[in-house]
């Protein structure tokens, strides 16, 4: 049986994958972009990468079509940088290198 996961890792993954889609845009986006696309305040935008709070479903499932994920995807520990391929995580092996966020 898979094990459950907290509301606390699932804020903490939203938080790290939402920054990391926001700033690996070409040109980057900033939170007053983002915000605005969505029409929500900078203020949400913020406290979601802060993990302060999670968003409403519909700003979830609208943050997910936008960027090109899932909503399952954007709450993962794991983010697909591109579908089929390599992972973004945190605790990449030795021999990886993160992106540059």
């Amino acid at each position: 049986m898979p094990s459950l996961i907290d509301e606390q890792t699932i804020m903490r993954n939203l938080s790290k994958n939402i920054r990391y889609l926001r700033l690996s845009k070409t040109p980057k986006l900033s939170q007053q972009t983002l915000a605005r696309i969505l029409g929500i305040t900078v203020r949400s935008i913020s406290r979601y990468e802060t993990a302060s709070c999670l968003p409403p479903t519909y700003i979830l499932a609208s943050m997910a079509r936008y960027f090109g994920y899932t909503t399952e995807e954007l709450l993962s520990e794991k983010l697909p940088i591109m579908k089929g391929c390599e992972f973004y995580n945190e605790n990449l092996s030795s021999g990886d290198q993160a992106p540059d966020i």
